[in-house]
């Protein structure tokens, strides 16, 4: 179980690194005047929003089909465990299904109305 939980662990950081690349222009330094300030919309705050939060959602159902198909694999002829194991990856599947969905409103929304 520790080694499962690892390498979970390793698997999540290494998407977590490639996902929220860190940037050095991004890095924030005190401005000497207000007019430094870059001009951040309302707009620009809200896609921002939306993409972290796909972010998580895609990393929850990576983490949700891993341990699905963990529980799947170790399930050793154990119907109870087995049937436990294809729930959570037919909610996973329908969760991703929901995620894109959601995703393709968002986007429809964003370019309809901004």
């Amino acid at each position: 179980m520790k080694n499962i939980l690892f390498i979970v662990n390793s698997i999540l950081t290494s998407l977590a690194l490639f996902i929220f690349k860190i940037n050095p222009a991004l890095a924030i330094t005190l401005p000497s005047r207000p007019s430094n300030l870059p001009d951040v919309s309302v707009d620009k705050l809200i896609q921002e929003a939306i993409r972290i939060i796909f972010a998580v959602g895609e990393i929850a159902f990576i983490i949700v089909l891993l341990v699905g198909g963990v529980m799947f694999i170790t399930s050793g002829g154990n119907e109870a465990q087995s049937e436990k194991a294809k729930k959570l990856l037919t909610f996973a599947i329908i969760g991703i299904i929901v995620l894109l969905s959601a995703y393709a409103i968002a986007g429809f929304i964003i370019k309809r109305f901004v």
